[in-house]
């Protein structure tokens, strides 16, 4: 093969040597394709599992977690997406550019050091090395501008899309304030500003990709004239040229890898951040006992909570018997909700003595009820009753979870007291605020009615704000069924005058996180109002 490659030689090569010589390394190349896809099959594998594994211990982190509370869930779980993907694209390229990268290195260095002679091979490896080190190392902050400017580039890209998409979503606002062409000529700026950035980012990785193929060419020439008149074989020069290519490759490749690397970790540390950041929103913790109770009966001593410097509770001291109807009053920002989240052990009080039943035995109707909303109806109300466990025992994809009656009699008699058939086959996403309120409802009172001596404890924040007056009278018939079924203490978070029929419920108000009314409802409602009024 070397005598083929010079011009001048006079050798003459058989057809049978020609098929060897060309079958030979066919055949390696066969092999080595062969290895080459199956090693991808197998990266790409590897990849996903660790993908998986990742997601899993996020998810089952935050499921185990208590106190978990935070206003970027989103954002939270758009990084731990990118956390996977750079997990998935890591692990990947072990197989297609670690692996390969060692195997490039070691053949480069053994072919030069066997076809070059002693000791012009050594220098010529050293400086194809050095000087590609060398070569990374002026570049190094040409390198992290290039990085920088894909960060701009992906931001703006996201922020292009993001503009789009409220644009879309929000049609209804914008046709009504007469915005459509505000909203366009918005969206044409943010695209503008898009491809202003995408050009600039193209331009430097261009003029990287440019540089390096010259600083390839300079390498490859000087270690030709190194090794000139050193070979063997004068043929041979070729060789070099390709084996000094593959040296400068395997670097390449690792460099790729350790880029690839970097990304990673510097997400997963962007997802560390924020989950530190938004958990516990920097609550300030001193000593706090925190009992649980045998009874519905709840007691609070000296409660305190902090967020950061901000203090949102102050000794706040309450003793709520058994069987109790407490009515939870109190303007915008006056501390009712944190109180509740202090109930229901999501906030860690910063001082004081909580006493309360356990979280299991707690049962809560929201403004906005947690709903799921790639389930069907049926599933989201049966989803805290035992009789929920029986069709999906090993088999997660049921067919039988959009039936009523598939889910037992609790479930049914709930539906029927909130009537909430017509709702069966519905889509949650497609429900009014109304009707996920009911589902929400109907979720606490399917409970109440499977296992009632479960409940202890009734936290109503707001429950019924999006209901008509049909739907109120419902609601609150099922609330007083469920009070009297189970004997359990009820706490209701509202603003408006709902059980004035009753004298038997009590009120409390709070104000600039005190509390400063606490007595008979029909009383502290007119003073709830005056102190509204007096605010206002």
């Amino acid at each position: 093969m070397n005598d083929m490659l010079v011009t001048n030689s006079n050798v003459s090569i058989s057809i049978y040597d020609t098929i060897i010589n060309l079958a030979s390394p066919l055949l390696w190349l066969s092999i080595r394709y062969v290895f080459a896809s199956h090693r991808h099959i197998y990266a790409l594998k590897a990849g996903t599992e660790m993908q998986i594994r990742i997601i899993y211990k996020y998810q089952q982190k935050w499921l185990q977690t208590k106190t978990f509370v935070s206003n970027t869930v989103h954002e939270q779980y758009s990084l731990l997406q990118k956390v996977g993907e750079c997990a998935l694209e890591m692990y990947s390229r072990i197989a297609i550019d670690l692996i390969p990268c060692g195997v490039s290195f070691i053949i480069g260095i053994y072919q030069c050091n066997r076809l070059i002679k002693y000791p012009y091979n050594i220098m010529c490896v050293f400086f194809i090395i050095f000087s590609d080190i060398f070569h990374n190392w002026l570049v190094l902050k040409q390198l992290e501008k290039e990085d920088k400017l894909g960060e701009k580039y992906i931001s703006s890209l996201s922020n292009t899309y993001s503009i789009a998409q409220e644009s879309v979503l929000h049609h209804e606002m914008v046709h009504s304030f007469e915005r459509q062409h505000f909203e366009i000529d918005k969206f044409k700026f943010a695209c503008n500003n898009f491809k202003e950035k995408h050009a600039i980012y193209q331009k430097v990785c261009n003029y990287q990709g440019s540089l390096r193929h010259w600083v390839a060419h300079i390498i490859n020439g000087i270690v030709l004239c190194l090794s000139n008149g050193h070979l063997l074989h004068q043929g041979q020069l070729v060789m070099i040229l390709f084996y000094s290519n593959e040296i400068r490759r395997g670097l390449g490749e690792y460099r790729f890898f350790q880029k690839q690397y970097r990304k990673y970790i510097s997400t997963l540390n962007c997802l560390h951040r924020c989950l530190e950041k938004s958990n516990h929103k920097n609550i300030i913790t001193l000593p706090c006992s925190i009992q649980f109770s045998n009874d519905s009966s709840l007691h609070l001593e000296n409660i305190r909570i902090s967020f950061g410097t901000k203090n949102v509770l102050l000794n706040i001291n309450l003793t709520i018997p058994q069987n109790s109807f407490i009515i939870l009053l109190g303007a915008n920002g006056a501390g009712k909700t944190t109180l509740f989240r202090i109930i229901q052990q999501k906030y860690i009080p910063t001082n004081g003595i909580l006493r309360v039943p356990p979280i299991q035995n707690i049962l809560v109707c929201q403004q906005e009820p947690h709903l799921f909303i790639n389930e069907s109806v049926p599933y989201n109300i049966a989803y805290g009753c035992n009789s929920f466990f029986k069709i999906y025992k090993n088999n997660w994809i049921s067919p039988d979870s959009h039936l009523y009656q598939n889910f037992g009699l609790s479930v049914m008699k709930a539906v029927s007291l909130l009537e909430l058939h017509s709702l069966q086959f519905k889509n949650i996403s497609s429900l009014s605020g109304g009707e996920k309120q009911k589902i929400g409802l109907a979720r606490a009172l399917a409970v109440a009615l499977e296992c009632p001596e479960r409940v202890q404890l009734l936290l109503l924040d707001e429950y019924d704000s999006a209901l008509d007056c049909r739907g109120k009278k419902l609601a609150y018939k099922a609330i007083e069924y469920i009070c009297q079924l189970t004997k359990c203490t009820t706490i209701s978070i509202t603003h408006n005058e709902l059980y004035k029929k009753n004298n038997n419920y009590k009120a409390i108000i709070l104000k600039d996180g005190q509390i400063v009314e606490n007595g008979d409802y029909s009383y502290i409602w007119k003073k709830h109002l005056s102190l509204l009024n007096a605010c206002y």
